[in-house]
């Protein structure tokens, strides 16, 4: 008899356990657990990080880069002074966006911390730079270079006949164009169109010079061909150079044509440049 009512009562206990197991879902489990961590169960807490807590001891070699930082989010309170050292910064982890405007300041960076390796190219722009240092990086003034072109005169003049002379040398032609000079040293630049006024070939013998006195500085010579209905130009341009002139010292355009022709010159301009240096000769 007693083992009949311990197999009734296991009969019992079986039953209970089959109805309770039906009952419970996830949802009773999961209310049974809010309430007994509510009752003072064992939960885990997210505790905010106090200022100056996070140095360089704890903080993983190359674990800071620039995903891990929203822009402004590195300002200077958030960092303890020496915190940022070479070994915490990733290459190329450090660029204009992440650092806050005066973010950074020598408080927060250990000495020799920051380095090129550390640095993106392109990643520091003026703006972050203070305006000290962009003072201090632009040095002392260097020595001042040489003047250059001190000084331009300029003649011009309208469309004379070429003369017949008899020198061809030019020191017997008269004058077409000149400029006067100043003491010093120029570089002169003479420039003209000649054409025939008869249309017909001209002596291969034809020329213009820059004179200087007797002195020749430049020449040219040219032929002019015959087309019949139409002259033909020639395009002259002539360069000179004087060193240490007096005052007063005057270049001069000349031009001469053979016996029998009808040159006209037109578009003559000199240009004379006082220089500083002149070097060879």
């Amino acid at each position: 008899m007693n083992t009949n009512r311990k197999r009734d009562r296991g009969r019992r206990i079986a039953k209970a356990f089959d109805r309770l197991r039906n009952r419970v879902s996830y949802a009773s489990v999961a209310a049974s657990i809010a309430l007994f961590v509510a009752l003072g169960g064992t939960a885990a807490a997210v505790t905010a990080i106090p200022r100056d807590s996070v140095g360089s001891p704890q903080i993983r070699t190359d674990a800071v880069r620039s995903p891990e930082i929203a822009k402004d989010a590195v300002r200077s309170p958030e960092i303890a002074a020496d915190a940022v050292r070479s070994p915490e910064i990733a290459k190329d982890a450090v660029r204009s966006p992440e650092i806050a405007k005066d973010a950074v300041r020598s408080p927060e960076i250990a000495k020799d911390a920051v380095r090129s390796s550390e640095i993106a190219d392109g990643g520091i722009l003026l703006g972050d730079i203070s305006t000290g240092a962009r003072n201090a990086l632009h040095g002392a003034q260097g020595p001042a270079g040489p003047a250059g072109v001190a000084e331009v005169r300029v003649a011009s003049n309208g469309s004379p006949d070429v003369p017949h002379c008899s020198d061809q040398r030019l020191i017997d032609c008269p004058n077409l164009l000149t400029r006067t000079l100043g003491a010093g040293s120029w570089l002169i630049q003479a420039k003209l169109d000649v054409s025939n006024g008869d249309f017909s070939k001209t002596h291969p013998l034809d020329q213009c010079g820059l004179e200087q006195g007797s002195s020749e500085l430049d020449r040219a010579d040219f032929q002019l061909e015959a087309f019949g209905d139409h002259a033909d130009i020639a395009n002259l341009a002539l360069t000179g150079v004087l060193t240490d002139v007096a005052n007063g010292t005057t270049v001069a355009l000349r031009c001469s044509e053979q016996t029998g022709e009808d040159l006209r010159a037109f578009h003559m301009q000199i240009s004379a440049l006082k220089v500083t240096t002149v070097i060879g000769s």
